[in-house]
């Protein structure tokens, strides 16, 4: 017999490399592919609250939020899709079986209420309430209770809400709630309400942007913004989070943007 492999036997030894070949291949796929999903996240915002997220004049989202998590992106080598949405929406998103995001960065507050339904990261801005007036408002409001026969305008859906529902009914102050901040703020221009109740780094900045507003009174300070996603959720988004604000916050990075939009901070 010839020492030599017959075509056939040649064929054989090829058809049997195939499939270990393809093994390869598969392994490499899913392994890329697992790696892919693992660095890729959806994330809910704002697009309506100026200046945490909202469409500027060419028609770019942006925004102190929008930028934060953007320089949190690049320092963790993740990528992020943002998926606007409207706040009460974002909340309830959260809390599908199946969300259709993975967190949200959407200036919402740790509460230990909200511990049930969402997870939190690390703060990334101290907040709390507060309320202002119109500048041609000569009402002394230094508390709470220095509102009583006000209208209150206010973003509904939020813990704000829910605070001053409970405190409606002991001042004696009418909640009137609008879908977004800027409508909030707009009735308080029109006349349709007296004040508008709000978180403080918000009516800072609009104070800053417009005398049309004063600040007449601040509330309880020690209240956080953190990046939320759904409780029990198997995802690294939070530890990666955190990770990124550190280290933003060690090399100036988050100073800078944080600057950028509050300069008075």
């Amino acid at each position: 017999m010839s020492g030599k492999i017959s075509k056939f036997g040649e064929n054989v030894i090829y058809m049997k490399r195939i499939p270990t070949i393809l093994l390869l291949f598969t392994i490499i796929l899913a392994t890329s592919c697992g790696k892919d999903k693992a660095n890729n996240f959806t994330i809910a915002c704002l697009s309506d609250t100026e200046p945490f997220g909202y469409y500027d004049a060419s028609g770019k989202l942006t925004g102190f939020e929008v930028e934060l998590i953007n320089a949190i992106a690049v320092n963790q080598d993740i990528n992020i899709k943002l998926k606007p949405m409207v706040f009460e929406n974002i909340l309830s998103e959260l809390q599908r079986k199946h969300p259709k995001v993975d967190g949200a960065i959407s200036l919402i507050t740790w509460t230990a209420a909200r511990r049930t339904y969402y997870e939190f990261s690390f703060p990334y801005m101290a907040s709390g309430i507060a309320v202002a007036l119109s500048s041609t408002n000569s009402k002394d409001v230094s508390s709470i209770e220095d509102m009583s026969g006000m209208k209150v305008a206010l973003k509904s859906g939020t813990y704000i809400e829910e605070y001053a529902l409970a405190e409606s009914e002991q001042t004696g102050f009418t909640v009137i709630p609008y879908s977004t901040s800027e409508e909030a703020f707009g009735a308080v221009s029109s006349g349709a309400a007296d004040a508008v109740m709000e978180e403080y780094p918000l009516i800072v900045y609009k104070m800053g942007k417009s005398t049309a507003f004063k600040l007449a009174y601040t509330g309880n300070q020690n209240q956080m913004l953190s990046l939320a996603m759904k409780v029990g959720a198997k995802s690294s988004l939070i530890d990666i989070f955190n990770v990124g604000l550190q280290n933003l916050k060690a090399d100036g990075t988050y100073d800078s943007i944080l600057h950028k939009y509050f300069p008075s901070f």
